[in-house]
């Protein structure tokens, strides 16, 4: 009940300050990069900046590791380098780490563009293709959870529940605190897909930037959160070969709860989760074919909520 009550005061407040912000003053701002542009431009319904500069302007410190299951990721590319971890390749057919799909890069940049305070763990579980075995994945989750990661970004598709090594690894990664995201998928489709439909799960569909579904994005009362689907590839020298598989609108959900992390760490995964989707903006208006309750993260929002939470000393 405590625990509820702080909620609620941490939202309201959130919400008032929201109320009252003004437009920054960026005239000694440095010149963004490209794939800043891309960042800013796709996603200012989500306040994505603006969630950027205030968590700049309070934090300092406090390092998130993100597991990201896909590719790969070229740590030499958009501002990559001094942000990765060692990672580790279950592809056999592929002896490095070495992304040649570009989709785990697309994702990393995305991540570390929002979040400066992660730092990112590469798990390849997916080949140049964008293809890999429900074992693999498997594999990944549970190198994430040995490499205490606090977020685990985890690509998804299908629609088979009955996977039980898979059902088992995403508990036991739950239950040591680990906040778990996988975008909904890309099948036009309101069945629910695995592994984003598991409760311990938060799925992640996609927006455009207003606040409109994308048409190719699942949906259904499983997709608890939305998000832009920011599209990086002008910024390739050439386009990533599965674009799709980088599922964007997860990676920008994992930065900015990396960045609620970071502000405090004592939220865990069900406080981090809980604000997330308790400071989302309500886009069912827009979206009449989803139904009622259908939500875009508001990066703002839940910097502002994490923020106050520290002061009221929410806990997991």
């Amino acid at each position: 009940m405590r625990s509820s009550i702080l909620f609620a005061v941490t939202i309201v407040t959130a919400t008032f300050w929201i109320s009252m912000a003004c437009p920054a003053d960026n005239k000694d701002a440095p010149t963004p990069t490209p794939q800043e542009i891309a960042l800013k431009d796709a996603t200012e319904s989500a306040q994505i900046a603006e969630a950027m500069k205030e968590f700049m302007t309070y934090e300092v410190g406090r390092i998130v590791s993100v597991g990201l299951l896909s590719t790969g990721v070229d740590g030499s590319r958009f501002g990559l380098k001094g942000r990765l971890l060692n990672g580790v390749n279950f592809i056999e057919d592929e002896p490095d780490l070495v992304d040649r799909n570009g989709a785990g890069t697309y994702s990393a940049a995305l991540i570390a563009g929002i979040a400066s305070n992660a730092k990112i763990l590469p798990i390849k579980v997916l080949n140049k293709f964008g293809q890999g075995t429900v074992s693999q994945i498997v594999k990944g989750i549970n190198f994430g959870i040995e490499e205490d990661a606090k977020i685990l970004l985890i690509p998804g598709g299908t629609t088979t529940e009955r996977d039980r090594a898979l059902k088992e690894a995403i508990a036991k990664a739950r239950q040591k605190g680990i906040l778990l995201i996988a975008a909904a998928g890309s099948d036009r489709s309101s069945e629910r897909h695995y592994p984003g439909a598991f409760e311990e799960v938060l799925a992640v569909g996609a927006t455009d930037m207003w606040d409109r579904k994308e048409a190719f994005s699942n949906f259904g009362e499983w997709v608890r959160l939305f998000a832009p689907w920011v599209d990086l590839r002008s910024v390739y020298s050439g386009s990533p070969g599965n674009v799709s598989a980088s599922s964007p609108e997860a990676a920008v959900v994992a930065g900015v709860a990396a960045l609620v992390l970071g502000i405090n760490p004592s939220l865990g995964a069900a406080g981090t989760e809980e604000i997330l989707l308790s400071t989302a903006t309500d886009i069912s208006r827009k979206n009449p074919e989803m139904g009622v309750g259908a939500r875009r993260v508001n990066a703002l929002a839940a910097v502002r909520a994490a923020r106050i939470s520290t002061w009221l000393k929410v806990k997991q």
